[in-house]
């Protein structure tokens, strides 16, 4: 890793340039997700350590691309990176054990991976990929797959929740939003310009749900939503100026 103290401007801007996710972890420390590793804020002493993918040096970063971090209940923190799957380790520790794409079938079903989120189910870990979504099971350090996508082209899955009720929502680029729910019974939710109710673009940026248990979702060309799951329809949220609006990332 490399150390890059708060007088270092430059430095830091360069390093951290463009980033693709930001999360504080249960010890407050801040991560941030970039294009060239993954950096930790002290907030303390107002330095970064830029941890970094090394040539030959098997625990370190899995790629430099990093596309989302994610802590979950057990306290292990999830680097997720385009193109190298995802590094993970306990905050107590510093060194970055891997889980990779195989290409057997059996482990990720794509190197990239651009959602996690946390599954209801005993602490497991649900991950979305370029190809479709798995869930990681820590107690049996294995994969779970969903037949239901299975059956279907697997997704490209853009963001990822499960809500209080169990279901599982996936957020695909371009192919609209998926809910499977806790009995597995799969519903796929697309723009229709003939609707003035449905969702208003297939590539779902981002989902949310809030303490009064309604799911918000964010789309990339077609502003944020509520979903009403008492009429299962869709509700744009207007704003004064709604073209401010029709692009919401993370």
């Amino acid at each position: 890793y490399r150390i890059l103290d708060g007088n270092d401007d430059q430095r830091i801007a360069e390093a951290i340039r463009d980033v693709n996710a930001i999360s504080s972890d249960t010890n407050g420390d801040l991560w941030v997700g970039t294009a060239n590793g993954l950096a930790k804020l002290n907030r303390g002493e107002q330095t970064f350590r830029m941890y970094t993918s090394e040539k030959g040096e098997e625990h370190s970063l899995a790629h430099n691309f990093v596309t989302a971090v994610f802590e979950d209940r057990s306290r292990m923190l999830w680097v997720a990176t385009m193109g190298g799957g995802t590094s993970r380790f306990h905050l107590d520790r510093y060194w970055f054990p891997h889980i990779r794409f195989s290409g057997n079938g059996e482990g990720l079903p794509h190197p990239s991976i651009w959602s996690m989120a946390a599954s209801n189910d005993d602490g497991k870990v649900w991950i979305g990929t370029e190809r479709g979504v798995t869930r990681w099971a820590d107690n049996s350090q294995s994969f779970e797959s969903l037949p239901k996508l299975e059956q279907t082209n697997a997704p490209y899955a853009v963001s990822l929740l499960e809500d209080q009720k169990g279901n599982l929502w996936i957020g695909t680029k371009g192919e609209g939003l998926i809910r499977i729910d806790a009995g597995g019974q799969m519903t796929r939710f697309e723009a229709n310009q003939n609707r003035s109710n449905s969702i208003g673009h297939n590539y779902i940026s981002e989902l949310y749900e809030d303490k009064q248990g309604d799911i918000w979702i964010g789309t990339y060309g077609g502003g944020l939503y509520r979903y009403d799951s008492f009429r299962e329809i869709f509700l744009a949220q207007e704003t004064v100026t709604p073209l401010s609006m029709s692009i919401i990332i993370r």
